[in-house]
């Protein structure tokens, strides 16, 4: 007897994956080895349950029904492609789903992955660990990852590769600098002392990712992953200064965070990065209450794609609540 699929993990939601058909996999495609056969199951129910969990884990997804596949991009930068195909012969009763990595790399894809065709096949899903919105900002005098003199010493190599003004150097140092400045990767202690250097007046490291941010323009496609590395940096040394940083670089990132969060539909990972860096601005933002409008927009679009991004805008407007 044919045995009944699971139901989904959770109801569709809107700006789920609207997929009704896909395409039979090809005869000779050689699979990669994250895939799964989804038996007794229709392509809208996988459909359906992927772009939950690609919404539960907070991974910008772009869905293409035209070819069933969704270009998916996580928080620490992965780019990767989730392909939906029919099975012939004796896979015709159902579904594969097959992801692809296509750049970066962090072992927090191989949870993320795993998550996915999981979730896909209609089984219970690991949670996932708290988002950067959701974790208090403490101190831990007994930080057993702290090694600042390191930390600070491997700025000299962010700055040179930051200064060769090539896009694979450029790239490096950024990736480099976005660990040194992120808690749950060297400690807290060292993140602060990393930030605060960056921080400092005339840095060069600091003043070349404000340059990055401050002058790309919205056009320039091949500088974006410099740009998103430079904003998720932003984010985190705002957070590890608390926010205090000068007025001049106030003023000037802030139109960039309302920018980029207006556009949440179309780039939602950039958005959580800009409610990111909001967040930690909000207490000396004079005109806070002008952001809710942009913050409503970022919780609707959180809402239906990416539930990080919801928690974060949701805790910027209470921010702004507190500060009346």
């Amino acid at each position: 007897p044919k045995v009944k699929s699971p139901p989904p993990l959770i109801s569709s939601a809107p700006g789920g994956w609207k997929l009704k058909n896909a395409p039979t996999l090809p005869k000779f495609h050689p699979l990669d080895r994250a895939s799964v056969f989804c038996g007794n199951t229709s392509v809208s129910l996988v459909a359906g349950r992927i772009a939950n969990v690609l919404r539960d884990r907070s991974i910008e997804g772009h869905f293409d029904n035209s070819k069933a596949k969704v270009r998916c991009l996580t928080s620490y930068n992965v780019d990767f492609r989730i392909f939906l195909y029919r099975g012939q012969k004796r896979y015709s009763h159902g579904v594969i789903v097959e992801v692809q990595r296509r750049y970066g790399a962090s072992v927090m894809f191989f949870q993320d992955s795993k998550a996915i065709l999981d979730a896909a096949q209609g089984k219970i899903v690991a949670p996932m660990k708290q988002t950067t919105a959701q974790l208090p900002l403490v101190d831990d005098p007994d930080d057993e990852f702290d090694d600042s003199k390191a930390a600070i010493s491997s700025l000299t190599f962010v700055e040179k590769m930051l200064l060769y003004e090539r896009m694979d150097a450029t790239l490096l140092g950024l990736q480099t600098l976005s660990s040194l400045t992120d808690p749950e990767k060297m400690g807290k202690s060292t993140a602060n002392r990393v930030s605060e250097c960056i921080v400092t007046d005339g840095n060069t490291v600091g003043g070349k990712v404000f340059e990055i941010i401050t002058t790309r323009k919205p056009t320039e496609e091949d500088t974006e992953v410099h740009y998103d590395l430079a904003m998720s940096i932003t984010a985190n040394v705002l957070r590890n200064v608390r926010g205090k940083v000068s007025e001049f670089h106030r003023n000037a990132i802030r139109p960039i965070l309302v920018r980029d969060m207006e556009n949440a539909e179309k780039k939602p990972q950039r958005a959580f990065a800009a409610a990111r860096c909001l967040d930690s601005l909000l207490a000396s933002d004079q005109c806070a209450t002008d952001l809710y409008v942009v913050l409503e927009h970022c919780k609707d679009v959180g809402e239906a794609r990416h539930s990080a991004l919801r928690v974060q805008a949701e805790k910027c407007m209470r921010l702004i609540d507190e500060s009346r």
